[in-house]
């Protein structure tokens, strides 16, 4: 426990990994910059508003809406291990729900507390059928997202560009620049990766894949699940393969918008359009 001005108390969190307490943060500070901004004189509202928005911000923001947003995303955290803890047809749909909102979750940063849940569980049973499959299959949908627009877009530097970003993945396990750098630049193939890790999950959930180890983030994570016997390994290959054709597959058909030059190029390339210009020509 802290303290700030030397007069109010405040917790001490690591807040570097979430969004939740900003998002909370934020609509009370555009609460308090339109109050300020209505009460101070215009003649110095430039210098004065953002020096009492943020002498007033700093302590609401410390000591009532960042504990509050870190205690949010626990509780939030506690759910899905419990969810997915709790057998039968409700572990299946949580485990397709985490992994179709895996991503989402990263970007908000609730995941690292999910996956704090499932590490210590892991450390005390040995093994997880749930959250760890879930990023798994998350992770392979996010590879597949890129993969499936780079057959899609037109342009050539684009092109590289999406492969690169799969790539990356694949093999160097990073992620990161597949989300951010196509998913946010394509918002529909966003949708496309949750629906490939969605049905990742089904099929990890029908196969009763297990995780036994933590290791690496590339494709090579697969190795880790031939601990548990070659049928999980295969059910692992099999769902994670899945995750990334159908995130590949709809980013290709639905995720990447054809731009009019590309659109102007698909129709020179289709035969009726050939066969015209072949009779104009005769």
């Amino acid at each position: 426990m802290t303290s700030v001005y030397g007069l109010l108390p405040a917790p001490v969190n690591d807040y570097t990994t979430t969004v939740i307490p900003v998002l909370i943060s934020v609509p009370v500070l555009w609460r308090v910059e339109c109050f300020f901004q209505r009460v101070i004189p215009k003649a110095v509202a430039f210098s004065f508003v953002p020096f009492a928005t943020m002498l007033v911000m700093v302590p609401v923001s410390l000591c009532i809406t960042a504990p509050a947003g870190s205690y949010l995303g626990m509780l939030l955290g506690q759910l899905m291990f419990m969810l997915g803890n709790s057998g039968g047809i409700v572990s299946l749909l949580t485990l397709m729900g985490l992994a179709a909102g895996w991503e989402f979750l990263k970007i908000a940063g609730v995941s690292n507390v999910v996956l704090s849940l499932a590490y210590a569980q892991f450390m005390s049973v040995g093994t997880d059928s749930c959250i760890l499959i879930a990023a798994t299959m998350a992770t392979f949908a996010v590879w597949g997202m890129p993969f499936g627009a780079s057959l899609r877009v037109v342009d050539k530097d684009e092109k590289a560009l999406m492969l690169g970003y799969s790539i990356s993945g694949v093999l160097g396990g990073v992620s990161e620049p597949a989300l951010y750098g196509c998913g946010f630049k394509y918002g529909r193939c966003l949708t496309c990766m949750a629906i490939g890790g969605a049905v990742g999950g089904l099929v990890a959930a029908v196969g009763h894949v297990t995780a036994y180890t933590i290791g690496m983030t590339n494709v090579l994570m697969v190795i880790g699940f031939a601990t548990g016997g070659i049928s999980n390994l295969l059910w692992c290959c099999a769902a994670g393969g899945t995750a990334f054709a159908v995130s590949a597959a709809l980013s290709y058909c639905f995720g990447v918008v054809p731009t009019k030059g590309q659109a102007a190029e698909d129709e020179a390339d289709s035969p009726k359009t050939s066969e015209s210009v072949a009779e104009a020509s005769a």
